[in-house]
């Protein structure tokens, strides 16, 4: 037992030794020799070098998880956004449908409108010409009974034939609802 504590002793003088010869030791370990490193290590000049590396190791892993959070964060941003992109998407999409829709519907009813100009036209010459033989009828000195009761049908026909054309016009021009 004596040997062991003897041992120790000796250790302890050299580390002492080796401490005070090493005042221009390096900490890393892999650059200083024997007597630095076992300088080192008695001094706690490792402890500390491996106390700092673990602090650096865990404010980066601290700094990764941090980034990790903004990371999803900004993942959950960009779909919430994505999916409003899509809405909006398909809000416009149904816009235009409506447009085109309309579009179609208002060029329908210019061409009807065109159509019903045309024949509203027609129909305000065939009234004007209706009207001409109207009087023209009502002013003819009739010759006999005969023609007098001809000139009396054509009238009726031709009041008839005006009455059909102003309620075709109304209808045209939409002061009337169609039948």
């Amino acid at each position: 037992m004596r040997i062991c504590s003897v041992g120790a002793v000796v250790l302890a003088l050299s580390g002492s030794l080796v401490v005070g010869g090493c005042a221009s030791c390096t900490d890393d370990p892999t650059q200083a020799g024997f007597a630095c490193g076992l300088a080192n290590v008695l001094d706690g000049t490792y402890d500390d070098a491996i106390r700092d590396r673990q602090n650096t190791l865990a404010a980066a892993q601290q700094d990764e998880v941090i980034a990790g959070q903004r990371a999803a964060a900004a993942d959950a941003e960009a779909r919430r956004l994505e999916a409003e992109v899509s809405q909006a998407r398909a809000r416009l999409n149904a816009v235009d449908s409506d447009a085109r829709e309309l579009r179609q519907r208002l060029d329908a009813a210019e061409a009807e409108r065109t159509i019903a100009q045309s024949e509203v036209d027609a129909l305000e010459r065939r009234l004007a010409e209706a009207e001409r033989r109207l009087r023209d009828a009502q002013t003819r000195p009739a010759s006999s009974a005969a023609e007098a009761a001809e000139l009396q049908t054509e009238i009726r026909e031709l009041e008839r034939e005006l009455e059909e054309m102003n309620e075709r016009m109304n209808v045209l021009l939409g002061l009337t609802p169609s039948p």
